[in-house]
């Protein structure tokens, strides 16, 4: 479903819902030797909704876009203690959001993104990764010296220093700082 489009100044609305079965789920599943191995979690259903909006609130200048995901991924194992449970690793709600600033060579982006806990066993016995949000900004101003284009940009991600994990065990970055440059040649047909 998508709405919106025709004037740009009114905002675009998508939503896709879907629905499926999944056979022969494989996973990395973590040993107690702490060895990760593939495993067959053999049958899952997941549906859930995605939806989308972006708006242009100064053409050219400012762009806000937000995008939801809220997914039920269960277990269909015919082991008792898995059935039905939630399948790893997979958050039941995603926020990602964006808004974007451009004047003139210079570009700004601030992201935000959010997601919920998941479980990291298959019968959800453990303490689940817990839940966490994200702010990354980014920086890049654009100049050209005739035929030659050079972008210089910066980043902070992760302003706020959040501790988070993908998988237990392994924790991602905290604050983080990046640089950098670029020069393109730009071949102009006459």
């Amino acid at each position: 479903i998508r709405f919106g489009g025709e004037n740009e100044y009114l905002p675009v609305f998508s939503a896709f819902f879907y629905r499926e079965r999944i056979r022969d789920l494989i996973f990395l599943h973590r040993t107690v030797s702490v060895v990760w191995e593939p495993r067959n979690e053999e049958r899952a259903r997941q549906q859930g909704v995605d939806v989308q909006l972006s708006q242009k609130l100064v053409t050219d200048h400012l762009h806000f876009q937000a995008a939801y995901s809220f997914i039920e991924a269960l277990n269909e194992s015919t082991e008792p203690n898995r059935r039905g449970r939630e399948i790893v690793f997979i958050p039941r709600h995603t926020l990602n959001s964006s808004l974007w600033l451009g004047l003139g060579p210079l570009h700004a982006l601030l992201v935000y993104r959010t997601l919920s806990e998941r479980q990291t066993v298959p019968a959800n016995t453990a303490v689940p990764l817990s839940a966490y949000d994200v702010w990354d900004l980014s920086l890049n101003i654009r100049h050209e010296f005739g035929p030659l284009q050079l972008d210089a940009g910066y980043a902070l991600k992760n302003l706020g220093g959040t501790s988070y994990e993908l998988l237990r065990g392994y924790p991602m970055p905290g604050r983080e700082y990046q640089a950098s440059l670029s020069v393109n040649y730009v071949f102009k047909n006459q």
